[in-house]
């Protein structure tokens, strides 16, 4: 695997951009991977994600990204590689873009002890200032546009830039309608995360979709949530992804899965 390639410093900001968060991502996610266990994949996570049998958002996401042998991805976000080094199992190459290279230091150190090296190569840079001649088969954006809110329109030119005419683009991120976000932050409940991160509402679903015709949506989370509580509440992740389909009732999902 190359060591990660860091194109330009933050610094040297594209004009326009807000750049005011990067400073704090990269040490709350530097911060995250220094508490890692350095562990190979597992061939059971492997066997999951193969599968497509369980009914959460992740092996959705995985099942409409389809056969992955082959493909050139692009994992946006990608962070200690718990993505990158599934994807590189099922037959991508892949490479991983990350704003935190200790992040990206330990999805070297995994892929290595995976067996996975020679189809990984990471870039540490902010998605906002990737310069990249060669377009991908699969963009993967898994819970990243909500840490780049302020730049949503401008990361969103880039991913469709990245893509290319065949590309496709595969994203799942945390959503919430406005009304029942504000009743979330009043519950005593902590909110963990990086500052100025939240889901992605209503009007920034539509926002993404418009950047991609024809791209679709399925939501899920919504007893299953409860899992955070009680191990117990996985059993309504059947119920929620079937639940979840019908018109309307379907925004009241925590997980969106947007696909094309």
């Amino acid at each position: 695997m190359d060591a990660s390639r860091q194109p330009a410093p933050v610094a040297q900001q594209v004009a326009g951009i807000d750049s005011s968060q990067w400073a704090a991502e990269t040490e709350f996610f530097d911060r995250e991977a220094d508490t890692r266990t350095i562990t190979p994949l597992s061939p059971k996570i492997v066997e999951r994600y193969a599968s497509h049998t369980q009914h959460w958002a992740g092996d959705f996401q995985f099942r409409v990204a389809g056969n992955l042998h082959g493909k050139r991805v692009l994992d946006v976000g990608a962070g200690t590689g718990e993505n990158s080094l599934v994807l590189a199992a099922l037959g991508a190459k892949v490479t991983a873009v990350d704003i935190s290279p200790r992040s990206l230091e330990v999805l070297q150190k995994r892929a290595e002890l995976s067996g996975l090296s020679g189809q990984i190569e990471t870039i540490c840079t902010p998605l906002e200032e990737l310069r990249s001649r060669e377009s991908f088969d699969l963009i993967w954006v898994e819970a990243f546009l909500h840490h780049v809110l302020s730049n949503l329109d401008f990361v969103l030119g880039q991913l469709k830039s990245l893509a290319g005419p065949r590309g496709r683009v595969v994203i799942l991120e945390p959503f919430a309608l406005s009304i029942l976000r504000r009743v979330r932050m009043a519950l005593p409940i902590p909110a963990n995360g990086t500052p100025g991160e939240r889901p992605l509402n209503l009007k920034e679903v539509l926002l993404v979709q418009s950047y991609f015709p024809g791209m679709q949506s399925r939501y899920f989370l919504l007893l299953s949530r409860l899992y955070r509580f009680s191990p117990k509440a996985a059993m309504f992740a059947v119920f929620d992804e079937r639940f979840l389909r019908l018109p309307v009732v379907k925004w009241l999902g925590g997980t969106v899965v947007l696909w094309t």
